[in-house]
Order: structure tokens, then C-alpha cells, then sequence
């Protein structure tokens, strides 16, 4: 049946293009539409954890330090709450000599123009395993275990920047200590994210015009509007050589379980001796509110397609089948039944899925490359496959539907003196 589907397929060439370049805007319109449906999943799932739980987004308006190293350090804010997810900021600054870090160690280090100025923070492992934003080379820093845990090398994840800095690319900055002083560390970097992708935590101030959600938890960096690039590191590797920073920015801190209305109080009365604070179950609600209302535009858009793959291969496969209705009655009479007959349409129209898949692909990776798809949502993964799979079944079970309903009631004889 394979060698007859394959004759079909050449036979009617013609036709047959016309059904890959239709299936082939199919298979990029779903994986447009899965795209955007990801997009408003892609900060909502990996909070929904903790968003689920008891607890509060809390502005901090003041430095904290040792937070991470020091567990008891959260806890003397209040006995309610039992975890936080935060970002913490490190201060970078150039190599220096050795008469500098002398003069830094003694506090009298005024300081020089920094060759390597960036905004850098820090994630714990709860983190850094909880996201991973657009990265355009290298790993992202949960993946920082499998690299060399020397001391004296700290791992680090940067954003594009103008300084030339890549994958495997080895540099020397300064680091405060938490004692006092400084100290030269060589920085070796793992991998590059995209401009303009978001980073947790990094929300400096609370806005009252803007409606918290986990979108908004997340922060975008463009590096030609801050000027900088973005240095993350893993807070795990700097507390191994007693880094020096604090947190100041947005944090996520989950109550404990079974607390009391009166302790749920008191618990969110606490977070104000943080800075300004939103309930996790108000930032729950927006969130699932916005991905409805998106959901509600995406709908018909995804419903659209799949009508219109429906209806396109019921009439493709109706006028496909009627124009092989002799060779249909031909196979019967050399001894095919009228399935196999199907079976050699269905594969048909697999190998045009195929052959569009292909076409889709290529072009929607073309135009990736050439960076006409940098400003939309549009990426490739599980989820986008899955959705081309079952718009390929539909189309395929269509296919092997439709020539049994035509041809089921008629007997090959009545179908070559028709066609005749």
C-alpha cells in the first residue's frame, strides 16, 4: 500500500501541494497559538506553588542581609513566616591591586570606574529551579552543579551586552566580603539570556497603577534602557567565599500551614515592617483572571484552526477520493477491499503532512534566524508538537473517513462504468 500511496502522491502532484502549503500554515498557526497559550502559563505555573499557599509578595524597601545564609534572619521578622524566594543584589566592582584591597580592607578605597559595571544579583537553588528565562547561548544557573566547584571561580549567567562577554568567557572583578574588605574573583560565564527577558525578583518599588500579578513578579531587563548588562549568580557558590549583599527588591515569603485567621493576621501585619505587601491570594486571582481573559481571545483563534482543518480535509479528501474513484475500483478488482482502498488515501495525505510539516518547520526556523520572530512569542518545544500531532490525527482519521463513506455502498463495477 505504501508503493500505491506513493504513485497517488505523485499522480496528483498538483493537488497535493496545494493540501502541503495549506497544511503547512496550519501546523505554524497552532504553533503560534500553543506559543501564546504557553506565554500566559509561563509565570503563573512556576509560582502557582506558593501561590496556592498562605503568603504575601512583599516590596522590601530596605536592605536585608544574610537572609539566605541565615535562616533564623527571616524567621525575627515574624514566627509565621516559614519561606521566602528572593533575589539578592551583589555589589561588583573592577580588579584591584594589591594596594587597593589594602586600602579597602582599611575603608579607605574611594572607588574607580569599574571596566565591567553591572547589575548583579543572586539566586538560591529554590529559585533558580523554579524558572528559566530566554536564553540565547549556555546554560541557565540550575545547571551551574555540573561545572567545577572551585572556590576561587564563581559561575555566572549574563544578559547581551557590549562588552563582548560570551559562553566560556573567563574575567576578574572584585566582590565585597561579609566581614570587610574585598576580594578578586575570577567570573566565568555559563550562559547568555536574551535582552528583555524576565528575571524574578527585581521589583525595586511598589506601584499602585499596576495590577500584581505573576507576570509582573517577574521583571523585564533591556540592557540598552538600563544601560548595563544583568550578572546572576548562584547565591549557593557565593556563600562559600562569604560574598557580601542583601535583598532588596521583590519577595515572595510563604506562611506557614494551619495558621489561624488570627495568626493570618498577624502574619501579614508583619510584612509591613518589610515594606509594602500584596496577599498571594489577591496576586492568585489577578493572575488567573488576566490568563482567562487571554484565554477568552485565544479560544476562538485555536477553535478557528481547527475548524478550518476540518472542513479543508473533509472537501480535499472528498474531491481527492472522487477523482480516484476508478483507480479505487481497479485496486478492488485486483483484490484490495475497500479499507486498504482508504488506507492508500490516508497515507496520502500522511505523506503531504509530512512534507508541510517539513515546510513548516523550516520556514518558521528560517524566519527565527533571520530574527523576524525576536519580537513575538513564538517558540518550539513538547507542548507545540504536541498540538501539530493532533491536528495531524484529526486530519488523518478524516482522511481514512471519508473515502469509505464514498465509496462503501458501491460496487466496483458501478464505480469503472461511472468513471469511465
Amino acid at each position: 500500500m505504501r508503493k500505491y500511496a506513493l504513485k497517488e502522491f505523485i499522480r496528483n502532484i498538483k493537488f497535493n501541494i496545494f493540501i502541503i502549503v495549506q497544511l503547512a500554515f496550519v501546523f505554524a498557526m497552532i504553533v503560534f497559538a500553543v506559543s501564546s497559550v504557553l506565554q500566559n502559563l509561563r509565570y503563573y505555573i512556576p509560582l502557582s506553588d506558593y501561590l496556592s499557599d498562605d503568603g504575601a509578595y512583599i516590596f522590601v524597601n530596605k536592605p536585608i542581609a544574610e537572609l539566605g545564609k541565615d535562616k533564623k534572619v527571616l524567621s525575627s521578622y515574624s514566627e509565621y513566616f516559614d519561606e521566602a524566594l528572593f533575589a539578592e543584589q551583589v555589589y561588583l566592582d573592577k580588579e584591584l591591586t594589591d594596594d587597593e584591597l589594602a586600602q579597602a580592607q582599611s575603608g579607605n578605597y574611594p572607588g574607580a570606574k569599574n571596566p565591567y559595571d553591572a547589575n548583579a544579583y543572586a539566586y538560591y537553588k529554590n529559585v533558580t529551579d523554579l524558572y528559566t528565562p530566554i536564553m540565547i547561548n549556555g546554560d541557565w544557573l540550575s545547571e551551574v552543579d555540573k561545572y567545577s566547584s572551585d572556590d576561587n571561580v564563581l559561575h555566572a549567567v549574563i544578559t547581551q551586552n557590549s562588552y563582548g562577554l560570551d559562553v566560556g568567557d573567563v574575567y576578574t572583578q572584585s566582590i565585597p566580603l561579609t566581614d570587610s574588605g574585598f576580594k578578586n574573583i575570577k567570573i566565568k560565564i555559563i550562559g547568555v539570556m536574551k535582552s528583555g527577558t524576565r528575571s524574578f525578583g527585581m521589583i525595586t518599588r511598589y506601584r499602585s497603577d499596576i495590577v500584581l500579578d505573576a507576570k509582573e513578579m517577574f521583571k523585564s531587563y533591556d540592557v540598552n534602557q538600563e544601560g548595563v548588562p544583568l550578572v546572576l549568580f548562584s547565591a549557593e557558590e557565593l556563600d562559600k567565599i562569604n560574598c557580601s549583599r542583601s535583598v532588596l527588591g521583590g519577595m515572595m515569603v510563604k506562611f506557614k500551614d494551619g495558621l489561624s485567621d488570627e495568626e493570618y493576621i498577624n502574619a501579614v501585619n508583619s510584612t509591613y515592617s518589610l515594606g509594602t505587601s500584596v496577599e498571594f491570594k489577591e496576586i492568585r486571582e489577578n493572575s488567573l483572571k488576566e490568563i482567562k481573559n487571554q484565554m477568552t481571545v485565544l479560544a476562538p483563534i485555536i477553535g478557528g484552526i481547527i475548524l478550518l482543518v476540518i472542513v479543508s480535509v473533509l472537501s480535499m479528501s472528498a474531491v481527492n477520493t472522487n477523482k480516484q474513484l476508478r483507480n479505487y475500483g481497479i485496486y478492488y478488482m485486483c483484490g484490495c477491499r475497500w479499507r486498504q482502498c482508504a488506507m492508500i488515501n490516508t497515507l496520502s495525505i500522511f505523506i503531504s503532512e509530512a512534507v508541510a510539516a517539513i515546510l513548516a518547520y523550516v520556514a518558521l526556523r528560517g524566519a527565527k534566524i533571520a530574527g523576524l520572530l525576536s519580537n513575538t512569542v513564538v517558540t518550539f518545544g513538547s507542548w507545540q508538537l504536541i498540538g501539530c500531532l493532533c491536528i495531524a490525527v484529526i486530519t488523518l482519521i478524516i482522511a481514512l473517513i471519508m473515502p469509505v463513506l464514498i465509496i462503501g455502498k458501491s460496487t466496483p463495477r458501478e464505480i469503472i462504468k461511472a468513471n469511465r
